[in-house]
């Protein structure tokens, strides 16, 4: 809420509750982890992925996911604090959650397959998006978590309500839009076309269907088209877009060649558009009244970048901050504009 509108009257009245939850979490912990509580119905992990039976709040699995989501807990309470400049609190929760992340660590990593328990799609994107692996051991552990969708399970998606809501967070923030997509556009099971062809008209419980056919469990999607696809993102650097990120999420290869989103933002409307003709990237963009754009432009050839008939030196309220590999980045002030590129 914070990051999408500015307002920091939600985190202010909120981060007693917060303090309490951790309080909680911390009575319920032994030897810097998690311990498993409550009854049949509590302490559950992930839910309702492809092939699950039964209450699993027993499971070793559910003891890591838990245990992530801890230390993601931990680590958003001290986000939180910096924001509201309680910065003892934000060291508090900082340290806690590196004693945390390297106890769970030593306790679940599997060296012999780079990755977290059982390796399916959600632990490891749990573990990867809360930092789990020391820096060295990130690229194998990306690589596992790759792997697992690619070859494992075919290009499907394998997690469940809550565990899904990780591995499409985690490709957002590692910005893979490609595995997404190989997940997105499969037609059988376990997928959202499959519940299309299937006939569904809402959203199921389970991949199946076979508990209810109108459901939240697997919206995660959701949040792709918008920030993956469009690439309209919010910045940490200006919450309430009053700065904010466009990051098209192009797809060379893929049969995938244009993209239309518009976003409602506090300030106004945020525009991203995008085609690929002949070889070439087309892309629109509007920047609202009052706002700052950071655009990533994928692009083979920095030099091809034009706005409108210009050249990025002579256009208006666009400033180059640097090349990366495969994009030019660049700061737009308010303004609507045309852009073309070599892909």
């Amino acid at each position: 809420m914070y990051r999408h509108y500015g307002d920091t009257r939600i985190l202010e009245v909120n981060f007693a509750t917060i303090q309490r939850w951790l309080d909680f979490l911390e009575s319920k912990s032994k030897n810097d982890m998690l311990v498993r509580w409550g009854g049949q119905w509590d302490f559950l992990g992930d839910w309702l992925w492809p092939g699950a039976e039964g209450v699993n709040g027993d499971t070793r699995e559910t003891l890591f996911f838990n245990n992530c989501y801890w230390i993601y807990n931990l680590k958003t309470a001290a986000q939180i604090a910096d924001v509201l400049g309680k910065n003892e609190d934000a060291t508090k929760y900082r340290q806690r959650a590196e004693t945390v992340r390297q106890a769970v660590h030593k306790e679940f990593f599997d060296p012999g397959e780079n990755g977290y328990v059982n390796n399916l799609q959600a632990y490891l994107a749990a573990a990867l998006l809360v930092g789990l692996p020391p820096e060295e051991l990130q690229p194998k552990v990306f690589k596992r978590f790759e792997d697992e969708i690619l070859i494992h399970r075919k290009g499907h998606f394998w997690g469940g309500i809550t565990g899904g809501y990780f591995i499409v967070k985690n490709l957002l923030e590692f910005d893979r839009p490609d595995l997404m997509f190989e997940m997105a556009t499969k037609e059988d099971y376990p997928g959202w076309g499959d519940m299309l062809r299937k006939g569904a008209t809402t959203v199921w419980e389970a991949w199946d269907g076979r508990n209810s056919l109108l459901h939240s469990s697997y919206l995660h999607i959701g949040a792709w088209f918008i920030e993956g696809l469009a690439g309209i993102q919010p910045d940490p650097e200006g919450p309430g877009y009053k700065r904010f990120i466009i990051k098209p999420g192009v797809l060379k290869g893929k049969p995938l060649d244009w993209v239309k989103a518009r976003f409602d933002s506090p300030y106004g409307t945020i525009q991203s558009e995008w085609q690929i003709r002949n070889g070439k990237l087309m892309l629109k963009v509007s920047v609202p009244p009052n706002t700052t754009g950071t655009l990533y432009v994928p692009t083979s050839d920095p030099k091809s970048i034009k706005e409108g008939n210009n050249s990025l030196q002579k256009a208006p309220g666009i400033k180059h901050l640097r090349d990366e590999k495969g994009r030019t980045v660049l700061e737009l002030q308010p303004g609507r504009y045309n852009f073309e590129a070599a892909l």
